[in-house]
């Protein structure tokens, strides 16, 4: 298996065993948090992420470019996505 997916389903039982016992869970639907971690996993690897980094050295973009063709575009999905979790959880599930 590959690691970085051995890691993702780590993340995600370690998660789940945390919201468990939390109030988020009975505040949110499944689905919005489900997405809103996903928003997060966009937004939160900037800089820090390895394939960022993977992509600089191969295309040998500088960082500046990389920034602009990689990390900005993956940014926007991540606050597409937080857009419309807001909208499904004010929308649709309450």
């Amino acid at each position: 298996m590959d690691p970085l997916i051995a890691f993702v389903i780590t993340l995600a039982i370690i998660t789940a065993e945390v919201l468990t016992g939390s109030a988020v869970a009975d505040a949110i639907h499944p689905l919005p948090l489900i997405l809103l971690f996903s928003a997060w996993s966009c937004i939160a690897s900037y800089v820090t992420d390895p394939f960022f980094w993977l992509v600089q050295r191969t295309t040998w973009d500088g960082i500046r470019t990389v920034v602009k063709n990689y990390t900005l575009p993956i940014e926007l999905a991540g606050i597409g996505i937080f857009v419309v979790v807001v909208a499904l959880e004010y929308l649709i599930f309450r």
